[in-house]
């Protein structure tokens, strides 16, 4: 009836030098085994709480300066960041559907999630494991990106 019903006040913490987006990213090579999907191991002190092991699998992310506008701006990123930090080669990206907010209102950050064919002569720092048996343990993953990402390819590959 175009009356006020409640009024809020937000607040929120941003990064000084960095954006509010987010890169998350799922390494794929394809072998005649399947689909495998590069991972990485992080220690959380967060996982410890939750499930007992601080060691969980997550997928590459990083949050992108504030430089980087356009798709083809963060795919040069990744193109930088993978090698660096991974020792793995990106041979081809591709948009893995829409952006989407990990946390919505509770923050500003927004995710967009690319899936990068890698070099599979050089595996790098990743561990690799087919998309089937990470969907096998999906109840496992605790890493939200890795979550939406693997859903996402698998889905994508029209395999569910």
């Amino acid at each position: 009836e175009g009356e006020t019903l409640a009024v809020g006040r937000y607040e929120y913490v941003l990064p000084r030098t960095l954006s509010s987006n987010t890169i998350a990213v799922i390494p794929v090579v394809r072998s005649s085994a399947g689909v495998w999907v590069g991972v990485e191991r992080r220690e959380l002190p967060a996982a410890q709480e939750l499930a007992g092991s601080a060691s969980l699998l997550a997928c590459p992310a990083w949050r992108l300066p504030r430089s980087v506008t356009s798709p083809g701006e963060a795919q040069a990123f990744v193109s930088e960041r993978l090698p660096l930090d991974f020792g793995v080669r990106p041979l081809r990206h591709r948009e893995l559907g829409g952006r989407y907010f990990p946390s919505p209102g509770i923050t500003p950050e927004v995710v967009h999630p690319f899936v990068v064919e890698v070099d599979a002569s050089a595996p790098g720092s990743l561990e690799w494991v087919t998309l089937t048996a990470l969907l096998a343990r999906r109840r496992d993953l605790l890493d939200g990106h890795l979550i939406a990402l693997a859903h996402r390819l698998s889905h994508a590959l029209g395999a569910g």
